[in-house]
């Protein structure tokens, strides 16, 4: 029984015996893979010496900008992660430099808002209401005694402002030519108004009574003439002609009723407006002269 056993024992170690073979080939090909990457490491550590970017110039490319979040590249992450070695982060220095993505915290500039059409109107009107009741005002100081007398009247409206003359201290009667009282008033309004650009419509009115003489077949050219007449008085004291305007009215549009001497001198008149922008509504001018001398 023992020698049989002890046959079996070695018939078993004979059949085996080759088995450290297969240990000592994997020994053998963990040392070749071993020294394989040795010699790799080697490689890149000579072409890393031959490369003219360092890790320090590679540094300071990738390096982000003040005022923005980091960039988020391979270099940050790979230099930032303690388990990769620093032969390896070598790789990372041989990669071309990769361009930081910024995200600038700055505030957007703000954006510039234009005034609408309709502001822009608005404003342009607020500033022409001002020159208008300058203007206003000044010839009621100057023009102040002739006002208390009644033969002037100024008004102020939305299209402008009217100067009503009475055509008694401008003309005699069934006359155009300037007597020396006109000259006085108009020198007075012609200095106040030279000096700005709006234009002026100057409109002579007559009463409905006719006329017919030598001069004047009708009141349509007495109420031309006189219109006319202060229309070069006022280009001589320097308003330009382009700023000017003659038109004659006869015994239309009156203000006063001619039934009675009081209303026809009123209706007696040279009327000068002073035009802003909005000239459609000239006919409450009228209106509201009549208001006022009723």
């Amino acid at each position: 029984m023992t020698r049989k056993r002890y046959q079996e024992d070695n018939t078993d170690f004979r059949n085996n015996h080759d088995r450290w073979l297969i240990s000592y080939a994997d020994f053998i090909t963990l040392m070749f893979a071993f020294f394989v990457v040795l010699y790799a490491m080697n490689t890149i550590k000579a072409n890393k010496d031959n490369t003219t970017q360092t890790p320090a110039s590679f540094k300071s490319q990738t390096s982000p900008t003040p005022n923005a979040l980091p960039c988020l590249n391979n270099q940050v992450s790979i230099s930032n992660n303690p388990l990769i070695s620093a032969d390896n982060q070598l790789l990372t220095s041989l990669l071309p430099a990769q361009t930081p993505i910024q995200f600038n915290l700055l505030n957007e500039p703000s954006e510039t808002i234009s005034p609408s059409p309709s502001d822009s109107k608005k404003i342009n009107l607020d500033k022409q209401n001002s020159q208008i009741s300058a203007i206003a005002t000044q010839l009621q100081q100057r023009l102040q005694e002739m006002i208390n007398k009644g033969k002037v009247q100024i008004l102020q409206s939305n299209w402008g402002i009217s100067i009503d003359i009475n055509a008694s201290i401008l003309f005699g009667s069934a006359d155009a030519d300037l007597n020396q009282d006109a000259r006085q008033t108009l020198n007075t309004i012609s200095s106040i108004l030279k000096a700005e650009a709006y234009p002026i419509r100057i409109e002579g009115y007559t009463d409905n009574k006719p006329i017919k003489n030598r001069n004047f077949p009708s009141n349509w050219e007495l109420s031309s003439a006189r219109a006319s007449g202060v229309v070069r008085y006022f280009i001589q004291q320097g308003i330009a002609s382009e700023r000017l305007a003659a038109l004659g009215y006869a015994e239309n549009n009156p203000i006063a009723d001619n039934n009675s001497e009081v209303g026809r001198a009123r209706n007696r008149r040279v009327l000068l407006k002073i035009l802003a922008d909005d000239i459609d509504q000239a006919s409450n001018d009228i209106k509201s002269l009549k208001h006022n001398l009723n």
